[in-house]
């Protein structure tokens, strides 16, 4: 049984697969990429991973880049805030600004994002604030906060009828905890 559940798994994730474009088509779905992709860089970060953190960091780098390259008015101060986080991490993990890559940005599937993808993303967002306030880490915490609030306002331009009462309640607990760290 358990072998049939993960053959099933398998099929639906290249049937998945297959489904999805290779091209950027549009900027949100840049930007959650280029998010997913730091947050795994920081898993890996946290997993004493280095070499992997710094490859996710430059990917999500240049991802913001060709965001900022092709779509240059979209969500202007997001992409800004965005832009300016990952360089920091890079820098600390030793790959000085000036080195970074190139935008080259490819493969199949890279840019494909449901709208509960995004909702997951900021919703772990979210909890990771959470657990940093707890921990007394409050500018961490207060990026956390952000990132989950900048995630469900792309969620609602993109996918404004995906949940509404769901993202406007995340939404308002989100804008409360930026309010209490502020």
């Amino acid at each position: 049984m358990k072998a049939l559940s993960i053959v099933f798994l398998l099929c639906s994730a290249f049937a998945f697969a297959e489904r999805l474009p290779s091209s950027p088509a549009d900027p949100a779905e840049i930007f959650i990429q280029s998010f997913q992709t730091w947050h795994q860089g920081k898993r890996s970060e946290t997993q004493g991973e280095a070499e992997a953190a710094r490859e996710s960091y430059q990917q999500a780098d240049e991802l913001l880049q060709l965001l900022e390259s092709k779509f240059p008015e979209w969500n202007k101060e997001i992409v800004a805030y965005r832009a300016g986080v990952v360089p920091k991490e890079l820098k600390r993990l030793g790959l000085k600004e000036e080195a970074r890559p190139v935008a080259k940005v490819s493969g199949p599937g890279a840019f494909a994002l449901e709208p509960d993808q995004i909702f997951l993303s900021a919703y772990t967002s979210y909890q990771a604030g959470e657990k940093l306030e707890g921990r007394n880490a409050k500018d961490e915490a207060l990026e956390r906060y952000r990132e989950s609030g900048d995630l469900l306002e792309l969620l609602r331009q993109r996918y404004s009828d995906w949940n509404p009462s769901i993202v406007k309640y995340r939404a308002g607990r989100v804008a409360e905890a930026l309010a209490r760290l502020k």
